[in-house]
């Protein structure tokens, strides 16, 4: 079953994120802060993690470039709203493996999740799936 951890210092982010991701049958842990993030990835491996962008002490690209030296096979998404072209390119530059504005539908970022899952080889887990 996957793992992904959501990186944002912005609450509402992470609630919406955590919930839909547990829905979909994902574990989800959470951090607002990117610092106490990457501790926590000292700790455990994560399959998948969703960074925020714009963060206060340590933005996204910093992160992504921390985690990917601790864990490379770990796929990281990047979500912001405030996208360049510039920063796109800088992020894909240091592995990121996706890159997507917070003006994002929940479908897109769905299939975002599961094609990285998928390019790692990781599954959910359909009996995690919620009933509605």
């Amino acid at each position: 079953m996957a793992k992904i951890l959501v990186v944002d210092d912005d609450q509402g982010m992470r609630e919406l994120l955590e919930i839909m991701l547990t829905e979909e049958g994902y574990r989800v842990s959470t951090s607002a802060d990117a610092g106490k993030a990457l501790t926590r990835c000292r700790k455990e491996t994560f399959d998948l993690i969703i960074t925020d962008l714009k963060m206060p002490k340590m933005d996204g690209i910093s992160f992504l470039r921390e985690v990917k030296d601790l864990s490379p096979e770990t796929m990281v998404i990047l979500i912001t709203a405030y996208a360049s072209g510039e920063t796109a390119v800088t992020a894909m530059n240091e592995m990121a493996n996706d890159y997507i504005e917070k003006d994002f539908t929940i479908e897109d970022l769905k299939k975002i999740i599961r094609d990285a899952l998928t390019k790692k080889g990781v599954k959910r887990d359909d009996s995690l799936l919620l009933k509605k």
